[in-house]
């Protein structure tokens, strides 16, 4: 018997260079690289699919000649991040084991107004917030600082310096920004320290 096969499956990068977020879907390319390396290394025989806008050559890979299991690399089409659960859900259709989440988790983690109720529900302590999905941004009824981020988003997409605010005025162009580039905006009690 040989040695197990390992598909490493990544974004292919889709955005225009001058793109704000061009930069980060490049960076996969190194972990691609690296990940090979030491699977490689440890005896699997790995390939590498990159999936862009086209899903034929994953889900035709997967029918005819699947993999033993896939090493999930792929995070979303940064500009479709509903992408990611979608091709989670393509693993699980076709029965092939994948490292990390799975697509229904995928789906409530980028989901910041879901899993922000299912948590409350459960009684964990969140951090107090409003969503705003459209213009004209209330008054802020928190203390300041205040934290702006995208609703559907996950990881740091869309959080940068300028994300914690200090005023309305600051509040109100912040979370047009996030509603031009990424949809909703949630505004949360800013939380000193690292964010989980």
């Amino acid at each position: 018997m040989g040695a197990a096969r390992i598909l490493i499956v990544y974004n292919a990068p889709v955005l225009p260079a001058g793109h704000p977020e061009a930069a980060s879907e490049i960076d996969v390319l190194e972990n691609v690289d690296e990940v090979a390396r030491v699977m490689g290394a440890a005896g699997y025989t790995v390939s590498r699919l990159g999936v862009g806008r086209d899903l034929t050559p994953l889900i035709e890979l997967l029918k005819f000649n699947p993999p033993d299991a896939i090493f999930n690399l792929f995070e979303g089409l940064a500009d479709q991040p509903f992408t990611e659960e979608v091709v989670a859900g393509i693993y699980e259709w076709f029965g092939v084991p994948f490292t990390g989440s799975s697509a229904l988790t995928l789906s409530l983690a980028r989901d910041k107004r879901r899993t922000n109720w299912l948590l409350r529900g459960a009684g964990l302590p969140v951090a107090r917030s409003f969503w705003v999905d459209r213009l004209p941004v209330p008054t802020c009824p928190l203390p300041w600082p205040v934290m702006v981020k995208p609703a559907g988003t996950d990881g740091s997409l869309g959080i940068e310096q300028r994300s914690v605010v200090e005023s309305q005025d600051a509040l109100v162009d912040q979370v047009a920004r996030v509603l031009e580039r990424y949809g909703p905006a949630v505004v949360e009690e800013y939380i000193p320290g690292r964010e989980f």
